[in-house]
């Protein structure tokens, strides 16, 4: 057999800059992207918690409920991510 000649061979819009082809960089499974989903949603959660636990301290600093919900809440809200991300090691 003779090696493909320039008209059977699958065209390549541009060269990879990685050394491989064009294709292998379209090869992704969905699979590689589910950690760093988990770690943005992580993130925003922390972001929001952080945002919430200031405010509800701030601004209601008497309520006796305050800390102990807000303990609670990263408690089992910690739990939880630490659960789904178990799963992706």
């Amino acid at each position: 057999m003779s090696p493909q000649s320039p008209s059977t061979r699958p065209l390549e819009a541009f060269p990879s800059l990685f050394g491989g082809s064009t294709t292998e960089l379209l090869n992704i499974d969905a699979a590689s992207f589910a950690p760093i989903i988990v770690l943005l949603a992580c993130v925003l959660w922390l972001g929001f918690t952080f945002a919430i636990a200031y405010h509800w301290l701030r601004y209601a600093h008497r309520s006796w409920l305050a800390v102990p919900a807000l303990a609670a809440h990263v408690f089992i809200s910690g739990a939880l991510i630490l659960y789904a991300i178990s799963g992706l090691v």
